[in-house]
């Protein structure tokens, strides 16, 4: 439901998924189907309030993004003043704000691939309490160069954090949206490795579109082929800075993304043999191969 609009408006679709999972790119690819809107990355469920939300932002100095992307669909949709549009809506809960952003791009579906919100469990629970009829999109990626990447990105403060850590992420959010997967069933929630869609995207578009019950006509799919058509594939000219990824953003056309059929985990990252195992195992369910032999010391 709109929170100004009072219109009926559909549930979006949510891409749940680790940082560094192509997230950027598949939410475009998404979103320019004729029936879908890729939002950048909105952040709405990270907290109950928007005004914990702008609180948090104020706190990092702008340096999380943790408003950019809001900021960003609002003035795309013609907000002229969206700061001041979030401080008076400070006593909303946050998702109500998405109910408003659903209801200005509606009749299109819109499409939510914030990666804080497969990080915690609770707010999982807080987009499914107020979008319970939601589709949930699980987005994959093999974990070796995931958790290369990841190590990257948390390096940002300029601390690097040993691969041990980024693989105890990765096993740890994998493993609860399998268990999402579980509960929730085939109907709400499907699994995508991204390098599957991005290598493969007309027959991957193809069952995406299905599964969510939208056209899979050629047109349709060969527009989702075009990421780089995408409102949000640039840079902010405002720049509001970090509402997508900044890679992405460099090169916004849609790369096949090669997987060798398998893939060592490097022994320089010096895993427990049981963090060593968990990974690989969880790693098999996701349909990733591997050398058999373990790489632990």
């Amino acid at each position: 439901m709109s929170a100004e609009s009072g219109g009926e408006v559909a549930a979006p679709v949510l891409v749940l998924c680790l940082p560094r999972s192509h997230s950027s790119v598949v939410c475009a690819m998404l979103g320019q189907h004729p029936e879908l809107f890729g939002f950048p990355e909105l952040n709405l469920f990270c907290h109950e309030t928007v005004g914990e939300i702008l609180d948090e932002d104020s706190a990092s100095d702008g340096r999380a993004g943790v408003i950019a992307g809001i900021v960003r669909t609002l003035v795309y949709l013609g907000e002229p003043a969206p700061h001041e549009w979030l401080r008076k809506r400070a006593a909303w809960p946050a998702a109500r704000v998405l109910d408003e952003l659903l209801a200005r791009v509606a009749p299109r579906r819109g499409v939510d691939k914030s990666p804080r919100t497969a990080l915690s469990s609770e707010c999982v629970e807080r987009a499914l309490r107020h979008y319970p009829h939601a589709k949930l999109v699980h987005l994959t990626r093999h974990p070796v160069p995931q958790i290369e990447s990841l190590v990257r990105f948390l390096a940002r403060d300029g601390r690097t954090p040993p691969p041990s850590f980024a693989a105890h992420l990765w096993s740890f959010v994998t493993e609860s949206l399998l268990d999402l997967e579980k509960r929730l069933g085939d109907e709400q929630v499907t699994r995508v490795r991204s390098e599957d869609l991005l290598s493969h995207p007309l027959e991957e578009g193809a069952r995406l579109a299905r599964w969510l019950g939208l056209r899979d006509d050629a047109d349709a799919l060969h527009a989702m082929c075009h990421p780089e058509r995408s409102a949000f594939a640039s840079p902010s000219p405002a720049g509001e800075g970090l509402e997508n990824d900044a890679e992405f953003q460099r090169r916004p056309a849609l790369r096949p993304v090669e997987l060798p059929e398998h893939i060592p985990l490097p022994r320089e990252w010096k895993l427990d043999p049981w963090l060593d195992a968990r990974v690989r195992g969880m790693a098999k369910r996701l349909g990733y191969a591997f050398d058999s032999a373990c790489t632990c010391t």
